[in-house]
C-alpha cells in the first residue's frame, strides 16, 4: 500500500481520512499542530508537529510519501478572522503543495471551504480569481 500524508488529522475530516486510509492498509503521516489528548491517533499513525505555513515542516512530514489528503483549514463565519482564513486557505494550501511537490509526492487531494472566498454583503458568484476576503468584507 502507499504512505500518504495528511494535514489537519485531528479535525472533523482530517480525521475521517485518516481513518478511512488505515482500514485500507496505508501507511499514514499526519501533520498536525499539537497532539491531540482527547482524542488521539491511532499508534499506528506517525505523528509529525508544525504548522501548514512552514515548508521545512510540510516538506519533512512529506519526505517518502506517495500521496497528500491536505484537511488543514478554519471554519468560520466571523468577519474578523478574515485574514486568518486567507492566510491558512490559501497561503497554507500554496505552501503545503509547494512543499510536497518538492518532497517528491505525486498526488494530492485539496478539501477546500467557502472561508478561501469569505462572506459577502452582495449576492454573486466568486470563485479562486476574487480578491482576498478582506477586501470584499
Amino acid at each position: 500500500m502507499s504512505r500518504i500524508l495528511v494535514t489537519g488529522a485531528t479535525g472533523f475530516l482530517g480525521r475521517f481520512v485518516v481513518d478511512q486510509l488505515l482500514e485500507r492498509g496505508h501507511d499514514v503521516v499526519a501533520l498536525v499542530r499539537r497532539a491531540d489528548d482527547e482524542q488521539p491517533l491511532p499508534e499506528r499513525v506517525q505523528l509529525a508537529l508544525g504548522d501548514i505555513l512552514n515548508e521545512t515542516v510540510v516538506a519533512a512530514a512529506a519526505a517518502g510519501c506517495d500521496g497528500l489528503f491536505h484537511c488543514a483549514g478554519k471554519v468560520s463565519r466571523n468577519r474578523a478572522d478574515a485574514e486568518e482564513l486567507h492566510k491558512l486557505h490559501v497561503e497554507g494550501t500554496r505552501k503545503v503543495l509547494d512543499a510536497a511537490r518538492k518532497a517528491g509526492v505525486r498526488r494530492a487531494v485539496v478539501a477546500s471551504t467557502s472561508g478561501t472566498i469569505a462572506l459577502s454583503t452582495e449576492a454573486r458568484e466568486l470563485n479562486e480569481t476574487a480578491k482576498p476576503p478582506m477586501k470584499l468584507l
